[in-house]
């Protein structure tokens, strides 16, 4: 990879966004910054830090973001305070997709949803998020007529429900059973 401007990463990573969510660019270090080697991570750890400074690696790109709720102080007391400090140290940029990639078509829900056996007519989209311009959110609905591979689907999936209109509300939902006449 050829170096380019952190700013021009900044910008081709950052069109897709849940406003309530803490992602793009979470560890800038100062101008200018020439990013030529990248870093993937799921979490950026403790380990991942220490890889990324041995790789001399110029941006970690974290799918969670390693910051969300609001920091009062950066010391060495907590690991992410001291992973953040060592960003800093290191002049390592730390940019954190998370809702951007999960909306995407062939993004993280398209991955989760391929694990029922789902076809055109039992998959459609759900309104999308007022700051996408295309969602790729699903509904799915199934019928399923062993109660014991519902109890199954039950007990293995909780269901977070997106309120566009206000705020993400974290809710675990019930899936509910219906009599269905054949």
């Amino acid at each position: 990879m050829g170096k380019t401007t952190l700013s021009k990463v900044h910008t081709a990573m950052d069109q897709r966004r849940g406003s309530w969510d803490n992602v793009g660019l979470l560890v800038e270090p100062s101008a200018p910054k020439y990013v030529s080697k990248v870093m993937l991570t799921n979490d950026l750890t403790t380990q991942v830090m220490e890889e990324a400074k041995d790789q001399t690696v110029d941006l970690i790109v974290s799918y969670h973001p390693p910051i969300f709720a609001p920091l009062k102080r950066l010391t060495q007391k907590h690991w992410k305070e001291r992973i953040i400090v060592d960003c800093v140290e290191n002049r390592i940029a730390v940019f954190s997709p998370h809702t951007s990639h999960d909306a995407l078509e062939g993004g993280v829900n398209d991955w989760l949803i391929s694990a029922f056996d789902v076809n055109e007519t039992t998959v459609r989209p759900i309104e999308p998020c007022k700051e996408f311009s295309e969602g790729h959110s699903h509904l799915l609905e199934v019928q399923i007529t062993d109660a014991s591979k519902l109890k199954e689907i039950r007990d293995q999936c909780i269901v977070s429900l997106f309120d566009a209109d206000s705020r993400l509300r974290q809710n675990k939902e019930a899936f509910t059973t219906h009599a269905v006449k054949s």
